[in-house]
């Protein structure tokens, strides 16, 4: 049996080999069915003769030649079927590129930071970093045109709240950065908080930053 040929095909073509070799011959000497499946199965590949084995389909007293080839096409046809479906192909996408949480949030919080405003209730609270009882202020936050957004610090840790504002010098711990001015923004609460948090508290950004 070919490995491109059906085993239709191939026992068809078995029948032929049987008819022909039957043909003229006397009785005694002509190929049985059971002899023309079991010559079969010889030219079967090693896989499809075992799968015939353990069902044991040359066994069967009486033997009849239809359900042995019926059975022996659907072990075919089985094996014909891969075993694990095909992997989708990868979509692609010709959106906007997704930012990720840090670069997303950093620039709102460098601007709080720059006005020492609380990232938890938006205010001058005057507490630590994760110490303000709150209430978390979910108000939107406009970030000016001409605020800079510095590099942020790879040991960066957020300072504490001013208890007033100050009409001094910004007093923010980061350096300033030499990137052009970010384009205006806004977001609904810039609390640590998770991705799917950020999305129900109505945080978005107007331009990729």
């Amino acid at each position: 049996m070919l490995p491109t040929e059906s085993f239709l095909e191939y026992r068809t073509q078995a029948r032929t080999l049987q008819s022909l070799f039957n043909f003229d011959t006397k009785k005694f000497s002509r190929l049985g069915d059971l002899q023309l499946a079991q010559f079969v199965v010889y030219g079967l590949p090693d896989t499809l003769q075992d799968q015939i084995n353990k069902r044991q389909l040359l066994e069967v007293a009486p033997f009849s030649y239809g359900p042995f080839e019926k059975q022996a096409n659907a072990s075919f046809l089985t094996m014909q079927c891969p075993t694990e479906p095909p992997l989708l192909a990868k979509s692609t996408s010709s959106g906007p590129p997704i930012l990720g949480r840090d670069k997303f949030i950093w620039p709102f919080h460098a601007f709080l930071d720059s006005q020492g405003l609380c990232h938890f209730c938006n205010k001058h609270c005057g507490n630590a970093a994760g110490a303000c009882p709150g209430p978390i202020d979910c108000s939107h936050i406009n970030i000016p045109n001409n605020f800079q957004t510095p590099t942020k610090p790879l040991d960066y840790v957020a300072p504490r709240a001013w208890s007033k504002p100050t009409t001094g010098p910004r007093q923010s711990s980061q350096p300033p950065a030499s990137r052009p001015p970010a384009q205006a923004a806004s977001v609904a609460g810039v609390a640590e908080m998770t991705p799917l948090e950020a999305h129900v508290a109505g945080l978005t950004i107007d331009t990729a930053i």
